[in-house]
Protein backbone atom coordinates (compact mmCIF):
# COMPACT_ATOMS: atom_id res chain seq x y z
CA UNK A 1 0.00 0.00 0.00
CA UNK A 2 2.68 2.61 0.75
CA UNK A 3 4.96 1.77 -2.01
CA UNK A 4 1.97 2.49 -4.52
CA UNK A 5 1.86 5.61 -2.72
CA UNK A 6 5.24 6.67 -2.68
CA UNK A 7 5.44 5.79 -6.49
CA UNK A 8 1.98 7.23 -7.08
CA UNK A 9 3.05 10.63 -5.48
CA UNK A 10 6.62 10.50 -7.20
CA UNK A 11 5.29 10.29 -10.61
CA UNK A 12 2.68 13.17 -9.48
CA UNK A 13 5.72 15.43 -8.14
CA UNK A 14 7.45 14.39 -11.20
CA UNK A 15 4.53 15.95 -13.40
CA UNK A 16 4.99 19.12 -11.68
CA UNK A 17 8.42 19.25 -12.09
CA UNK A 18 8.84 19.05 -15.33
CA UNK A 19 6.58 21.55 -16.26
CA UNK A 20 8.11 23.87 -13.73
CA UNK A 21 11.70 22.98 -14.64
CA UNK A 22 11.57 22.10 -18.05
CA UNK A 23 8.30 23.94 -19.80
CA UNK A 24 9.04 27.05 -18.16
CA UNK A 25 12.66 27.17 -18.14
CA UNK A 26 12.96 26.97 -21.75
CA UNK A 27 9.52 28.47 -22.92
CA UNK A 28 9.35 26.63 -26.13
CA UNK A 29 9.93 22.98 -27.50
CA UNK A 30 13.52 22.33 -29.17
CA UNK A 31 13.94 21.42 -32.46
CA UNK A 32 12.51 17.86 -33.29
CA UNK A 33 10.78 17.23 -29.96
CA UNK A 34 8.75 14.76 -29.69
CA UNK A 35 5.84 13.93 -26.67
CA UNK A 36 8.05 10.81 -26.06
CA UNK A 37 10.83 12.85 -25.39
CA UNK A 38 8.67 14.80 -22.98
CA UNK A 39 7.00 11.50 -20.88
CA UNK A 40 11.39 10.44 -20.96
CA UNK A 41 11.95 13.88 -19.06
CA UNK A 42 9.14 13.13 -16.82
CA UNK A 43 10.14 9.76 -16.43
CA UNK A 44 13.92 11.18 -15.71
CA UNK A 45 12.16 13.95 -13.01
CA UNK A 46 9.83 11.39 -11.60
CA UNK A 47 13.05 9.29 -10.59
CA UNK A 48 15.06 12.76 -9.01
CA UNK A 49 11.54 13.87 -7.42
CA UNK A 50 11.18 9.91 -6.07
CA UNK A 51 14.94 10.76 -3.90
CA UNK A 52 14.20 14.02 -3.06
CA UNK A 53 10.49 12.62 -1.51
CA UNK A 54 12.58 9.78 0.67
CA UNK A 55 15.11 12.47 1.99
CA UNK A 56 12.30 14.49 3.37
CA UNK A 57 10.37 11.74 4.30
CA UNK A 58 13.53 10.37 6.39
CA UNK A 59 14.38 13.89 7.66
CA UNK A 60 10.59 14.99 8.24
CA UNK A 61 11.00 18.38 7.28
CA UNK A 62 7.85 19.82 6.32
CA UNK A 63 6.01 23.04 4.49
CA UNK A 64 8.05 25.84 2.61
CA UNK A 65 11.15 24.23 3.85
CA UNK A 66 10.80 20.98 2.90
CA UNK A 67 9.46 22.19 -0.69
CA UNK A 68 12.81 24.00 -1.37
CA UNK A 69 15.23 21.78 0.03
CA UNK A 70 13.37 18.92 -2.26
CA UNK A 71 13.51 20.88 -5.47
CA UNK A 72 17.32 21.31 -4.50
CA UNK A 73 18.06 18.29 -4.16
CA UNK A 74 16.16 17.47 -6.95
CA UNK A 75 17.94 19.91 -9.16
CA UNK A 76 21.31 18.97 -7.70
CA UNK A 77 20.13 14.93 -9.35
CA UNK A 78 18.72 16.46 -12.63
CA UNK A 79 21.98 18.55 -13.37
CA UNK A 80 24.60 16.42 -12.31
CA UNK A 81 23.67 12.71 -12.09
CA UNK A 82 21.26 12.73 -15.42
CA UNK A 83 22.61 15.60 -17.25
CA UNK A 84 25.99 17.05 -16.75
CA UNK A 85 24.78 20.83 -16.64
CA UNK A 86 26.56 20.84 -13.00
CA UNK A 87 29.89 20.67 -14.18
CA UNK A 88 29.90 23.08 -17.15
CA UNK A 89 30.59 26.31 -15.28
CA UNK A 90 31.80 25.06 -12.07
CA UNK A 91 30.53 26.33 -9.34
CA UNK A 92 28.38 28.70 -11.06
CA UNK A 93 25.92 26.29 -11.81
CA UNK A 94 25.88 24.58 -8.61
CA UNK A 95 23.75 27.02 -7.77
CA UNK A 96 21.84 28.11 -10.44
CA UNK A 97 19.66 26.38 -11.85
CA UNK A 98 19.79 23.73 -9.23
CA UNK A 99 18.92 26.39 -6.09
CA UNK A 100 18.06 29.26 -7.95
CA UNK A 101 15.13 27.22 -10.48
CA UNK A 102 14.42 23.92 -9.72
CA UNK A 103 14.31 24.55 -5.82
CA UNK A 104 13.14 27.97 -5.74
CA UNK A 105 10.70 28.00 -8.59
CA UNK A 106 9.82 24.60 -9.17
CA UNK A 107 10.17 23.29 -5.64
CA UNK A 108 8.96 26.31 -3.65
CA UNK A 109 6.57 28.10 -6.15
CA UNK A 110 4.52 25.46 -8.08
CA UNK A 111 4.78 22.72 -5.71
CA UNK A 112 4.95 24.71 -2.35
CA UNK A 113 3.07 27.52 -3.08
CA UNK A 114 0.44 25.07 -4.82
CA UNK A 115 0.29 22.53 -1.99
CA UNK A 116 -0.67 26.21 0.26
CA UNK A 117 -4.08 27.04 -1.65
CA UNK A 118 -5.73 25.74 1.62
CA UNK A 119 -4.92 28.19 3.62
CA UNK A 120 -4.58 30.73 1.19
CA UNK A 121 -7.81 30.57 -0.33
CA UNK A 122 -8.88 30.68 -4.65
CA UNK A 123 -8.46 34.54 -4.78
CA UNK A 124 -4.38 34.89 -3.22
CA UNK A 125 -3.86 31.62 -5.66
CA UNK A 126 -4.95 33.46 -8.60
CA UNK A 127 -2.79 36.29 -8.01
CA UNK A 128 0.36 34.12 -6.82
CA UNK A 129 -0.12 32.06 -10.56
CA UNK A 130 -0.89 35.70 -12.11
CA UNK A 131 2.17 36.28 -11.17
CA UNK A 132 3.83 33.12 -11.72
CA UNK A 133 2.61 33.96 -15.47
CA UNK A 134 4.09 37.93 -15.97
CA UNK A 135 6.86 35.97 -14.23
CA UNK A 136 7.20 33.46 -16.86
CA UNK A 137 6.79 36.24 -19.86
CA UNK A 138 9.53 38.20 -18.35
CA UNK A 139 11.38 35.25 -19.13
CA UNK A 140 10.30 34.53 -22.05
CA UNK A 141 11.41 37.32 -24.02
CA UNK A 142 15.42 35.99 -23.56
CA UNK A 143 14.94 32.54 -25.35
CA UNK A 144 14.27 33.87 -29.03
CA UNK A 145 18.23 33.80 -28.88
CA UNK A 146 18.38 30.11 -28.21
CA UNK A 147 15.35 28.80 -29.76
CA UNK A 148 15.41 31.56 -33.77
CA UNK A 149 12.68 29.64 -35.02
CA UNK A 150 9.89 30.24 -32.64
CA UNK A 151 6.68 28.09 -32.38
CA UNK A 152 3.28 29.91 -33.65
CA UNK A 153 0.56 30.63 -30.77
CA UNK A 154 -1.05 27.16 -30.93
CA UNK A 155 1.90 25.16 -30.64
CA UNK A 156 2.75 27.62 -27.51
CA UNK A 157 -0.26 26.97 -26.70
CA UNK A 158 -0.10 23.44 -26.59
CA UNK A 159 3.65 23.20 -25.40
CA UNK A 160 2.90 25.28 -21.74
CA UNK A 161 -0.84 25.09 -21.26
CA UNK A 162 -1.91 22.09 -22.53
CA UNK A 163 0.97 19.95 -20.78
CA UNK A 164 0.42 22.34 -17.93
CA UNK A 165 -2.95 20.30 -17.64
CA UNK A 166 -0.79 17.96 -15.38
CA UNK A 167 0.06 20.19 -12.91
CA UNK A 168 -3.49 20.46 -11.34
CA UNK A 169 -3.86 16.99 -12.01
CA UNK A 170 -1.07 16.29 -10.15
CA UNK A 171 -1.90 18.09 -7.13
CA UNK A 172 -5.47 16.83 -7.70
CA UNK A 173 -3.58 12.95 -7.55
CA UNK A 174 -1.59 14.55 -4.16
CA UNK A 175 -4.86 15.78 -2.70
CA UNK A 176 -5.90 11.95 -2.86
CA UNK A 177 -2.69 10.27 -1.31
CA UNK A 178 -2.50 12.97 1.50
CA UNK A 179 0.27 11.63 3.43
CA UNK A 180 2.94 9.02 2.15
CA UNK A 181 4.36 6.84 5.55
CA UNK A 182 7.99 4.68 4.90
CA UNK A 183 7.57 2.30 2.40
CA UNK A 184 10.11 -0.57 2.39
CA UNK A 185 13.55 0.53 2.17
CA UNK A 186 14.02 -1.45 -1.04
CA UNK A 187 11.52 1.00 -2.79
CA UNK A 188 13.46 4.09 -1.07
CA UNK A 189 16.73 2.23 -3.63
CA UNK A 190 15.32 2.22 -6.76
CA UNK A 191 15.19 5.59 -8.05
CA UNK A 192 18.77 6.26 -6.11
CA UNK A 193 20.52 3.51 -7.58
CA UNK A 194 19.06 4.15 -11.45
CA UNK A 195 20.21 7.99 -10.95
CA UNK A 196 23.73 7.06 -9.65
CA UNK A 197 24.36 4.39 -12.29
CA UNK A 198 23.99 7.03 -14.68
CA UNK A 199 26.02 9.28 -12.73
CA UNK A 200 28.40 6.64 -12.24
CA UNK A 201 28.80 5.81 -16.21
CA UNK A 202 29.13 9.56 -17.29
CA UNK A 203 31.49 10.07 -15.01
CA UNK A 204 33.48 7.26 -15.68
CA UNK A 205 33.55 8.49 -19.64
CA UNK A 206 34.33 12.07 -18.60
CA UNK A 207 36.88 11.08 -16.01
CA UNK A 208 36.19 15.07 -14.44
CA UNK A 209 36.97 14.73 -10.76
CA UNK A 210 34.44 17.35 -10.43
CA UNK A 211 31.33 14.24 -10.87
CA UNK A 212 32.20 13.69 -7.43
CA UNK A 213 30.86 17.26 -6.14
CA UNK A 214 27.50 15.74 -6.43
CA UNK A 215 26.98 13.10 -3.76
CA UNK A 216 28.94 15.51 -1.37
CA UNK A 217 26.44 18.35 -2.39
CA UNK A 218 23.51 15.58 -1.42
CA UNK A 219 24.73 14.16 1.48
CA UNK A 220 25.49 17.89 2.51
CA UNK A 221 21.82 19.11 2.10
CA UNK A 222 20.56 15.49 3.92
CA UNK A 223 22.70 16.50 6.93
CA UNK A 224 21.18 19.79 7.00
CA UNK A 225 17.72 18.44 6.01
CA UNK A 226 17.89 15.31 9.09
CA UNK A 227 19.02 18.59 11.70
CA UNK A 228 15.93 20.59 10.46
CA UNK A 229 13.24 18.34 10.64
CA UNK A 230 11.20 15.73 13.14
CA UNK A 231 11.30 12.34 11.41
CA UNK A 232 7.48 11.16 10.36
CA UNK A 233 5.63 10.83 7.23
CA UNK A 234 5.75 13.28 4.20
CA UNK A 235 2.27 15.37 4.53
CA UNK A 236 0.83 17.01 1.27
CA UNK A 237 -1.13 19.21 2.96
CA UNK A 238 -4.90 20.11 3.09
CA UNK A 239 -7.43 19.39 -0.11
CA UNK A 240 -8.70 21.81 -2.05
CA UNK A 241 -11.75 21.61 -4.76
CA UNK A 242 -10.41 20.73 -7.98
CA UNK A 243 -11.51 24.24 -9.55
CA UNK A 244 -8.75 25.95 -6.92
CA UNK A 245 -5.94 24.08 -8.67
CA UNK A 246 -7.26 24.60 -12.31
CA UNK A 247 -6.27 28.37 -11.12
CA UNK A 248 -2.92 27.77 -11.67
CA UNK A 249 -4.15 27.56 -15.71
CA UNK A 250 -3.46 31.39 -15.44
CA UNK A 251 0.44 31.10 -15.48
CA UNK A 252 0.55 29.24 -18.67
CA UNK A 253 -1.46 31.32 -20.66
CA UNK A 254 -0.43 34.59 -19.28
CA UNK A 255 2.97 33.46 -20.13
CA UNK A 256 2.04 32.77 -23.60
CA UNK A 257 0.23 35.93 -24.29
CA UNK A 258 3.19 38.21 -22.65
CA UNK A 259 5.71 35.81 -24.86
CA UNK A 260 4.10 36.68 -28.19
CA UNK A 261 3.33 40.13 -27.45
CA UNK A 262 7.02 40.66 -26.47
CA UNK A 263 8.20 38.74 -29.09
CA UNK A 264 6.74 40.53 -31.87
CA UNK A 265 7.76 43.91 -30.24
CA UNK A 266 11.60 43.73 -29.35
CA UNK A 267 12.55 39.83 -30.27
CA UNK A 268 15.27 38.76 -27.66
CA UNK A 269 15.87 41.06 -24.33
CA UNK A 270 18.57 39.66 -21.79
CA UNK A 271 16.08 39.34 -19.56
CA UNK A 272 17.95 36.04 -18.40
CA UNK A 273 20.70 37.49 -16.27
CA UNK A 274 18.58 39.64 -14.45
CA UNK A 275 16.20 36.66 -13.51
CA UNK A 276 19.33 34.15 -12.90
CA UNK A 277 21.18 37.17 -10.58
CA UNK A 278 17.84 37.82 -8.72
CA UNK A 279 16.29 34.04 -8.47
CA UNK A 280 19.98 32.38 -7.30
CA UNK A 281 20.85 35.57 -4.63
CA UNK A 282 17.63 34.62 -3.30
CA UNK A 283 17.54 30.91 -3.42
CA UNK A 284 21.34 31.09 -2.25
CA UNK A 285 20.38 33.37 0.60
CA UNK A 286 17.96 30.98 1.44
CA UNK A 287 19.51 28.11 1.52
CA UNK A 288 22.51 29.68 3.57
CA UNK A 289 20.00 30.54 6.10
CA UNK A 290 18.19 26.99 6.67
CA UNK A 291 21.48 25.62 6.52
CA UNK A 292 22.60 28.14 9.22
CA UNK A 293 20.12 27.27 11.37
CA UNK A 294 20.74 23.42 10.86
CA UNK A 295 24.71 24.15 12.29
CA UNK A 296 22.74 25.71 15.23
CA UNK A 297 21.17 22.46 16.14
CA UNK A 298 23.19 19.50 18.09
Amino acid sequence: MESGRFVLASVALGAIAVWASENLFWIVPPPGWTLIDWLETWAAYALASACALSLVGYAGVGGATAAFLGGTVMGFLVEGGIVTTLYDQFPLQVIWPPVGWHGLISGAVVLGLGRAGGSLGPWRMAAIWTGLGLFGGIWAQYWPVERPILPDALTLTLYLAGLGLLVPAAHVVLDRIGSVLRPPVWVHLVAPAIIALAWGVQGIVAQNPLWLVLPVLVFGLWQGMRRLGHGGKVSFGVSVPVWHHALFLAAPIITVLLANIGWALFGALPTNWPIALLTGAFAFGWLMRLLWRACQKV
